[in-house]
């Protein structure tokens, strides 16, 4: 299966944006920041998009990138090294 890389911007102060991360969590995923997540699905990156929209506001900005684990490289993110090598494969 895929893994996706999905990071976004939340604009509006105060919501409640708990649908998106449950939806993200959903999946395998990894969360190494705030607002980038990486999730394992066999949906395309639009039907990711797609489903995301429907849980945030019209605002909201996201991005969704399949990732072919040709390069990565992490740091001071603990256990990162191993989810990336056990989730993306070249």
């Amino acid at each position: 299966m895929p893994t996706y890389l999905v990071s976004y911007d939340l604009k509006a102060p105060g919501r409640d944006y708990e649908p998106v991360w449950t939806y993200l969590r959903a999946s395998t995923h990894w969360r190494p920041l705030d607002s980038v997540w990486f999730i394992v699905t066999d949906k395309t990156a639009i039907a990711v998009r797609d489903d995301i929209r429907k849980l945030a506001d019209a605002t909201d900005q996201v991005m969704v990138v399949r990732v072919d684990g040709q390069a990565w490289a992490t740091s001071g993110l603990g256990s990162g090294n191993a989810w990336m090598a056990a989730h993306v494969a070249p």
